[in-house]
């Protein structure tokens, strides 16, 4: 995919001047959880936007996939529109400080936990949790199991079947690049390794993950170590 002021999946299939389709490689893509690095505007947002218009149960994509190479798979339809998606994006956040940090950190788990709000205050879930970052009242403590939070009310079980989330999580890596360049990276480290589940493939359907390539600093291999 192209560069493009848009990275919206929807709008760029429709335009074949700024649209390459990759969409054939979607079955294989999918059934392994990724981790993409790359240059600011090679198309990373694109591809999750991609993924979410073919993951998420609450869009229905099949007329936007039809024309495209994907429809070539026997097995492509099977999955698609099927599972809840977590969708977090990093690409703004820009704070000077650690407790600023925990301030963007908070306003960006909230908006991911909007769309999913009647899931996280079901009685079954961590409801007060759960409001103490939807209403901006979080402690340190609560943002750093915020995704568990997620992760866990977003489970669920259809005909004997567990359902899981898919994740897709954009520019991870600007969390590192922001608190390196202001002098808190020793800080947010921590907080970002307690805050990202282990095992991620075992609590999702799928996730993928983008960040920016940093050869001169090594952000992308100091963020992909999670032992």
């Amino acid at each position: 995919m192209l560069p493009h002021p848009s990275y919206d999946f929807k709008k760029l299939a429709g335009n074949p001047r700024d649209f390459i389709d990759t969409t054939g490689w979607l079955d294989h893509l999918t059934h392994l959880g990724n981790v993409f690095y790359g240059e600011k505007g090679c198309g990373k947002s694109t591809l999750l936007s991609m993924l979410q218009y073919y993951f998420d149960e609450k869009l229905r994509s099949k007329e936007l996939f039809e024309p495209l190479l994907c429809k070539k798979s026997k097995s492509f339809y099977r999955r698609m529109n099927h599972f809840p998606v977590i969708t977090i994006s990093f690409a703004d956040f820009n704070a000077p400080d650690y407790e600023s940090a925990l301030l963007q950190f908070e306003r960006i788990m909230a908006e991911t936990y909007l769309p999913h709000a009647d899931e996280l205050l079901n009685e079954s879930c961590d409801i007060e949790d759960a409001l103490r970052i939807l209403e901006g009242a979080a402690t340190e403590k609560d943002l750093s199991r915020s995704f568990d939070i997620i992760l866990y009310a977003l489970q669920r079980y259809e005909n004997g079947t567990k359902i899981k989330p898919v994740v897709l999580i954009d520019d991870y890596t600007n969390l590192l690049t922001v608190s390196r360049r202001n002098g808190y990276a020793d800080d947010m480290l921590p907080f970002c390794k307690e805050w990202m589940p282990h095992q991620l493939n075992y609590y999702t359907e799928y996730f993928a993950i983008t960040g920016e390539i940093d050869l001169e600093n090594g952000a992308a291999d100091r963020w992909a170590d999670r032992e």
